[in-house]
């Protein structure tokens, strides 16, 4: 199922690629799978549409920390909490 969900986010991409909700939901699917590189390359993707995204920044701070990469994913976080100061808290 989780492959048909992820295909189904890539053909959105496709057809409205300025949608950035459609980059998160994406590289959370990828994350699920346990295809974390492709989420890190998903959330960046969204980033270069809008890169004030906080959403997108606290999702890319969660996948590095998973896999040791703590100074990239505390500065994902750091980068979150300033575009949005209540990210944190509410995730």
């Amino acid at each position: 199922m989780m492959g048909g969900q992820i295909e189904a986010f890539r053909r959105a991409v496709g057809l409205d690629p300025d949608n950035v909700a459609v980059y998160e939901n994406l590289g959370a699917a990828l994350y699920s799978a346990g295809d974390w590189q492709d989420a890190v390359d998903a959330c960046r993707q969204g980033l270069r549409v809008d890169p004030l995204s906080a959403k997108l920044y606290f999702n890319l701070s969660m996948v590095p920390a998973q896999h040791g990469y703590t100074e990239g994913s505390e500065r994902a976080k750091a980068l979150a909490a300033r575009i949005d100061p209540e990210i944190v808290s509410r995730r």
